[in-house]
C-alpha cells in the first residue's frame, strides 16, 4: 500500500514524526537547493541580517563561477532551468528559510522586492553537519597524538592547581575537554567506518552459489526472470493494439468473443440460434402504444401508420449513431482525489482525537472542559465498546486500546461535554486509556 493511502501512522501521536527540512537533499532539484543553501550559510559568517532576492540571486551566481566553466554558468542560470522564486518558495515551505519583507521606507521601495531569506537554525546546523561528512577524517587525522597532548595538559593542570593558579587550571582543563571531545568524534568515525567495510563481506564460496542460483539450472532465477517478461509482451501488445484501435472509447470486443465462444459450443443449431436471438434481442415484435398529441391521431392502428425511417449511418454503426461523440470511459479522477483527501483527512482527525483522549487518561469527564467534534466522536465510539461487554473495562475493535470507564462514586454525579457540533451529558466517568 502506497505511504499517502497507508492509514496514520499510531507512532506519530506519542513521538516526534516526519521532519520536512532534510528533504531538499532528496529533491531532483538537489543540486540547485545545496547551492542556495550553501550561500546562505556563507553569509551567516559575516552577517546576521539574511539575503534579500537579489542578494541571493547574486551569490549563486558568484559560486557557480568558482565551480563550472564560464560558459556553462549562463546555461544554468537561465530562467528555463533555474526558478529562483519556486525554489526558495520551496525551501520556505520546509522550514529550511525564514522569509520576511523589509520594511518600506521610500515610494521606490513598494516597486521593488523587498523579501529577505535567512536559513532557520535547524537547517544551517544540518547543512553544517552534512557538508563535514567528508572531511571528518582529515579534520581528525592528526588526533592519534592526543593521548600524549592530553597527558601534558592534565600535568599542567595539576601544577596550576598546587600553585592555587586557577585562571591557568580553567584553562588547561577546557583544552583536556576539547581533545577529548575530538577524539570521541574521530574514534566514532573510524568505528562507523570499520563496521561499514566488515558489514558480512561473502566469502568465495557464497559468493558462486549465489551466481549458480542465478545463472545455473534450468529454473535459475535469470530464467525465471525471462520466462515473465516473455509471458508480458504478449497481452501488452495486445492491450496496446485494443487501445490503439479504440482511442480509448468503450467497445464490446470483449462481451462479442464470449458470444462467440458460447455459439461456437452449443450442441445443435437451434441452440446456438437461441443464444444469438437473446444476446442480440431479436425477439418477436412488440408495439409500444404513445399518446397522441391530437385525438384525431390516437385511433390510427399500428398497420396503417408510416414506417419510421433507419439512415444508414444506423445500419452501420448500430446504437453509437444516436450518439455525436463516441462514448469515453468516464473520469472519476477528481472524486477519487477528493476520497482520498477526505479519508486522509479524517485518518489525521481520528489520530488527533486519540492522542488527546490519550493525555486526558485517568481523569473524569467533568475535567475535560471544551473537546473537538473528533474527539466526541471517539469518545462515543469507546462508550459503546465498553458497554457492550457489560464490564469496567473492554478491548476496541482494531486491538489497539484498552478502554476502562468506572462509575462515579455518587450515582446522579453527572456532566456534559461540548462540542462544536453538539453537546453529549452522562455520567462523570472515570475514563481510562491504554496501550492493549
Amino acid at each position: 500500500m502506497p505511504e499517502t493511502e497507508a492509514p496514520a501512522d499510531p507512532w506519530s501521536a506519542l513521538l516526534p514524526g516526519q521532519e520536512l527540512v532534510p528533504a531538499y537533499l532528496t529533491s531532483r532539484f538537489a543540486a540547485q537547493y545545496r547551492v542556495i543553501v550553501d550561500v546562505l550559510l556563507a553569509e551567516q559568517d559575516t552577517s546576521l541580517t539574511g539575503l534579500s532576492y537579489d542578494e541571493v540571486a547574486a551569490g549563486v551566481r558568484a559560486r557557480l563561477a568558482g565551480q563550472v566553466p564560464a560558459d556553462v554558468v549562463d546555461r544554468l542560470l537561465a530562467p528555463e532551468v533555474l526558478h529562483l522564486d519556486a525554489r526558495l518558495e520551496r525551501l520556505v515551505q520546509w522550514r529550511v528559510l525564514t522569509r520576511w519583507q523589509e520594511p518600506a521606507r521610500s515610494g521606490e521601495d513598494f516597486l521593488r522586492r523587498r523579501d529577505r531569506y535567512q536559513l532557520t537554525p535547524r537547517a544551517a546546523g544540518l547543512h553544517v553537519f552534512w557538508s563535514s561528512v567528508d572531511d571528518t577524517e582529515e579534520a581528525t587525522g592528526d588526533l592519534t597524538l592526543a593521548p600524549r597532548a592530553i597527558h601534558e595538559r592534565l600535568i599542567a593542570f595539576a601544577e596550576s592547581i598546587r600553585q592555587a593558579v586557577y585562571t591557568d587550571a580553567a584553562t588547561e582543563f577546557q583544552q583536556v575537554g576539547a581533545m577529548h571531545q575530538a577524539m570521541a568524534t574521530a574514534a566514532r568515525g573510524w568505528q562507523r567506518t570499520l563496521a561499514h567495510a566488515l558489514s558480512g563481506g561473502p566469502d568465495r564460496e557464497h559468493t558462486w552459489e549465489a551466481l549458480g542460483s542465478w545463472f545455473g539450472g534450468a529454473d535459475s532465477q535469470a530464467r525465471r526472470l525471462r520466462r515473465q517478461l516473455r509471458d508480458l509482451v504478449a497481452p501488452w501488445a495486445r492491450n496496446m493494439n485494443l487501445l490503439l484501435d479504440t482511442g480509448g472509447a468503450v467497445t464490446r470486443r470483449a462481451e462479442l468473443l464470449a458470444l462467440a465462444v458460447a455459439v461456437e459450443r452449443a450442441p445443435d443449431d437451434e441452440s446456438a440460434w437461441r443464444i444469438w436471438d437473446t444476446a442480440v434481442g431479436a425477439f418477436s415484435a412488440r408495439h409500444l402504444l404513445l399518446a397522441q398529441d391530437s385525438a384525431d391521431e390516437s385511433d390510427l392502428s399500428w398497420t396503417n401508420a408510416p414506417p419510421a425511417p433507419v439512415t444508414a449511418r444506423f445500419r452501420e454503426q448500430g446504437a453509437r449513431a444516436a450518439v455525436g461523440r463516441r462514448t469515453k470511459i468516464p473520469d472519476y479522477s477528481t472524486g477519487k482525489s477528493a476520497a482520498r483527501r477526505a479519508r486522509l483527512a479524517a485518518q489525521a482527525a481520528r489520530s488527533g482525537a486519540e492522542a488527546a483522549l490519550r493525555q486526558r487518561s485517568g481523569t473524569h469527564l467533568a475535567e475535560w472542559g471544551e473537546i473537538t467534534d473528533a474527539e466526541l466522536n471517539l469518545l462515543l465510539e469507546f462508550v459503546g465498546v465498553v458497554r457492550r461487554t457489560r464490564s469496567e473495562s473492554a478491548v476496541t475493535g482494531d486491538g489497539r486500546w484498552r478502554i476502562t470507564l468506572r462509575r462515579p462514586p455518587q450515582a446522579h454525579d453527572t456532566t456534559s461535554l461540548r462540542a462544536d457540533s453538539g453537546s453529549m451529558t452522562s455520567l462523570n466517568w472515570y475514563f481510562g486509556m491504554e496501550p492493549a
